[in-house]
């Protein structure tokens, strides 16, 4: 009888990445992989969109090779402490506990390996950070899979559901990548792990199928949307901001909208919620949408501005905005206009940077 023995905390941590779903007409992918690669076991779950691996020390029969009901197995992992020994027929001793466990063969495990994988010249780091400052500014639910990706372009990581942009310039000059929203947090991860590499494989000659991220710790692969062909890059290049800028703090600003987040809400109805900024003779006020409430925000304005304008948004997606942004202040320019026929269109950019460095681009509301 074949069997492998490993340490019980370790095969938890590496389930902790897996990704078997909990209910599913195909049986193999409620199993997790068992599968011994020198003196390595690797663990790999898969939905069939996404494939997890993680590698942990074992010792045993290296042509191990089965399949266990993830779900059990998760629960056998926790309970145990010290070295937990599995054998090939789901049988898996720790001390004097039992477990059965429902088993298949390895082999009929869908994967994802056999793909032609090309390495990617992208810094790991970068392409996490970016992801997760754009990943908002798309539709997970959105029925248009152009509004449901984080678009990796040649030089720029943009995402939008057609009322906002979010765009982070980056050094890459590979086929696009079409990452699912829904994805962002887990690819991210898997990125931001020691040795994190980038490769892909499948689709067209411009736009990548599959993507996997291999690291020290866990390997993540997963399916890839069409990448849409809107260029971004060229819309925001074609954005002019306008003669009107303020110099906002950011921590303070996104304060002040959680504080009049009642307000705006107060007797909504069906309304889409709404607030306004305003600025006359060098002071900012907030105001919901009849100036029924209002708050002059003594401490957002870090430098003097001069003019006078007022710009209605959705508080949700400015939040959201300021919220990917890290830098302490931030320029707004609320009489933007440029992305088609927009005008009036209101763009955030960090301190210190261009518009086509990182670009956050809101669609304005009319009131």
């Amino acid at each position: 009888m074949k069997t492998i023995t490993v340490q019980a905390a370790d095969l938890a941590a590496a389930l902790k990445h897996g990704v078997a779903p909990a209910r599913s007409t195909l049986t193999t992918i409620l199993h997790a992989r068992l599968r011994v690669d020198g003196d390595q076991l690797r663990v790999e779950t898969t939905d069939t969109e996404v494939w997890a691996q993680a590698a942990l020390p074992v010792r045993g029969d290296a042509d191990f090779d089965i399949l266990l009901r993830d779900d059990l197995l998760r629960s056998a992992a926790a309970a145990s402490s010290g070295e937990i020994v599995i054998q090939e027929d789901g049988k898996v001793r720790n001390g004097r506990s039992r477990y059965a466990i429902p088993a298949l063969p390895g082999a009929e495990f869908p994967t994802a390996d056999d793909a032609a994988w090309t390495p990617v010249t992208l810094d790991a780091a970068a392409l996490a950070a970016a992801l997760r400052a754009t990943s908002y500014g798309g539709d997970a639910d959105s029925p248009n899979h152009a509004f449901r990706a984080v678009v990796v372009t040649k030089g720029l990581i943009w995402a939008t559901d057609a009322k906002q942009i979010a765009a982070v310039a980056i050094d890459y000059d590979g086929p696009s990548i079409a990452v699912p929203v829904a994805q962002v947090p887990r690819v991210a991860a898997a990125l931001e792990q020691p040795g994190a590499r980038v490769e892909v494989a499948g689709g067209l000659a411009t736009s990548a199928g599959l993507l996997r991220i291999v690291g020290d710790d866990t390997q993540v692969s997963l399916r890839l949307l069409a990448a849409p062909g809107t260029d971004v890059a060229g819309a925001i290049r074609g954005i002019e901001i306008g003669p009107a800028s303020a110099t906002l703090r950011r921590e303070a600003l996104i304060t002040a909208l959680r504080r009049f987040m009642p307000f705006v809400s107060f007797n909504l109805g069906k309304r889409l919620p709404t607030a306004s900024l305003a600025l006359e003779e060098g002071v900012l006020t907030l105001l919901d949408r009849k100036a029924e409430f209002q708050e002059e925000l003594l401490d957002v304005l870090a430098a003097e501005s001069d003019g006078t304008w007022r710009v209605t948004f959705d508080p949700k997606r400015l939040l959201l905005a300021l919220q990917a942004i890290t830098t302490d202040t931030i320029q707004l320019f609320p009489r933007a206009s440029g992305v088609g026929v927009r005008t009036n269109l209101i763009c955030l950019v960090p301190t210190g940077q261009e518009l086509t460095d990182v670009a956050h681009v809101l669609a304005p509301i009319t009131e």
